[in-house]
């Protein structure tokens, strides 16, 4: 439940980043594609790969197919914690980054002039 939960959340975070760099004029398809690279690869990527290599350590150690299993499904949950919680934190940070005025769209212009009230 948590993976199908986690996994949904790269679609919303990914939409709302869509929103978010549209709204403020920013290359929306560009960042929508980051968040969702983000997003997939801190949650599928990366502990694929960690499964694969440490599962090429083991063989190579010696250890048996069980015991490699064994010791894979015995980290799995702490590891997709992990990568759950490092993927939705990595996600809010690009939102937040997104929700911020871009610098270009700040006026630096010179205030104008003080009135002048001397009439007379």
């Amino acid at each position: 439940m948590l993976g199908l939960a986690a996994f949904a959340a790269i679609f919303i975070f990914t939409y709302q980043a869509y929103k978010a760099a549209n709204e403020y004029g920013r290359n929306a398809p560009l960042w929508a594609g980051l968040m969702f690279c983000v997003g997939f690869g801190l949650q599928v990527v990366f502990p694929l790969l960690v499964g694969i290599i440490v599962g090429l350590v083991l063989a190579m150690g010696g250890a048996s197919a069980a015991e490699i299993q064994t010791v894979l499904n015995g980290y799995g949950l702490v590891l997709t914690l992990l990568f759950v919680v490092s993927s939705i934190v990595g996600m809010y940070l690009i939102l937040r980054y997104l929700g911020t005025v871009p610098e270009d769209d700040i006026d630096n212009t010179t205030p104008p002039p003080p009135s002048d009230f001397n009439i007379g």
